[in-house]
C-alpha cells in the first residue's frame, strides 16, 4: 500500500513521522517508512540512507520520548536455537532504535508449548496486543515464515503500518 492509498501529501506523513518520534526530512523515505513499501527515489536534500533495501531511520533513544511499541515478526520454528538467537539480535536492535518491542514468539514459548492449542493461544495473545501496537517490524533476513505472514497479513487487516528490515551479517556476534 502506498502513501497514495492512505489518500495524505508526504507533508502529512513526514509530521506523522515526527509525532512518533522520527524527524524524516524525506518525503520518500516518509513514505517508505509509514507505509512500508515504495521506491527508493529520495528528495535532493534526503538525510537517511539506503541499507539493505531498507531505509535505515535514525536511532532513537528512549530516554528523549515515548517509546514505538511495535509487535517484531521474526522466524521462531524449524532451527529454533538460531531463530531464538537472531529474535533477541533484532530485539536489541529494535531497542536500539528508541521502541518497546512485543516479540511474543520469544515470550510465550517459555511457558507454552509451539504447537496445538497451545500454540494457537500464544499468538492470539500476540495479537491482542498488538491492538496497540504502532507498527508491525518484519526482520526479513532469514526469511518470511508462515507464522511471520499471519502476522502481516493481521497488520494489514487491521491498518498496522509495516517496516521491513534487515540486520545484515553482523547479527550474530550482537545477540545473547
Amino acid at each position: 500500500m502506498l502513501a497514495k492509498d492512505y489518500a495524505l501529501t508526504c507533508e502529512q506523513i513526514k509530521q506523522a513521522c515526527r509525532n512518533i518520534g522520527y524527524d524524516l526530512n524525506c518525503g520518500q523515505c516518509a513514505s517508505v517508512f509509514f507505509t512500508g513499501s515504495g521506491t527508493y527515489n529520495h528528495d535532493e536534500n534526503c538525510t537517511t540512507t539506503r541499507h539493505d533495501s531498507s531505509v535505515k531511520i535514525h536511532e532513537g533513544t528512549m530516554k528523549d520520548k515515548d517509546p514505538i511499541l511495535v509487535i517484531l515478526e521474526s522466524p521462531y520454528a524449524g532451527n529454533v536455537e538460531l531463530n531464538t538467537r537472531y529474535a533477541r539480535a533484532c530485539m536489541l536492535d529494535s531497542l536500539r532504535r528508541g521502541e518497546a518491542p512485543m516479540v511474543s514468539h520469544l515470550l510465550y514459548t517459555q511457558v507454552l508449548p509451539d504447537v496445538g492449542e497451545d500454540r494457537k493461544l500464544g499468538i492470539e495473545a500476540g495479537l491482542a496486543w498488538g491492538r496497540v501496537a504502532q507498527k508491525t517490524v518484519v526482520y526479513e533476513d532469514l526469511g518470511i515464515s508462515s507464522g511471520m505472514s499471519y502476522g502481516i497479513s493481521s497488520a494489514i487487516n487491521i491498518g498496522r503500518p509495516i517496516e521491513y528490515r534487515k540486520l545484515g551479517g553482523t547479527w550474530q556476534t550482537t545477540a545473547k
